[in-house]
């Protein structure tokens, strides 16, 4: 709607134009318009099929949002696995609202054992930009954790940064 009067459904069609020639954006962009139903009728498996299209590109918010879709079950079956697997894809290129979903998981022990060591070591990474969130949350996990833990955290983060975030799991 910049410009132009808003249209989601004229919107749709020049993404799904560009999506079918591989352009990671549009697939992202379509898939947010099928999760949403704008512009076409909301359809939770088309929105995936798109997302996981434009997540294979190595698009972040892609893998961030095909996450949270498996997370939440909303119009699917929760999938916690398939949730960290993207979760942790776009947390290594750098998205820190999937380093915080991640984190979470982990301390909760949704899709992976509860591992408190992981879920500060991903929370140390979603709170070096100082958001407050994590920040907040690495705090209150650090009063449940031994001064032991969160030295393994940090020596498991300095690692992660050491290997370009080969050795981070």
């Amino acid at each position: 709607g910049q410009g132009v009067p808003q249209n989601f459904t004229e919107a749709a069609h020049w993404y799904r134009l560009a999506a079918e020639q591989g352009i990671a954006v549009s697939q992202a962009s379509l898939a947010g318009l099928y999760f949403a139903g704008k512009g076409v009728p909301r359809d939770v498996v088309e929105s995936i099929r798109w997302y996981r299209a434009a997540a294979d590109q190595g698009d972040a918010s892609a893998q961030f949002n095909l996450a949270s879709i498996y997370e939440s079950g909303d119009g699917v079956e929760p999938d916690y696995g398939e949730a960290i697997y993207w979760f942790r894809r776009a947390a290594i290129l750098g998205n820190p609202s999937a380093r915080y979903s991640l984190a979470s998981m982990y301390e909760a022990g949704r899709g992976a054992a509860q591992d408190y060591v992981r879920a500060y070591m991903w929370l140390d990474f979603a709170s070096s930009t100082g958001w407050k969130l994590a920040v907040n949350a690495k705090n209150k996990l650090a009063k449940r954790m031994t001064t032991d833990q969160i030295v393994q955290a940090r020596q498991m983060y300095l690692s992660c940064l050491e290997n370009s975030f080969q050795l981070c799991d």
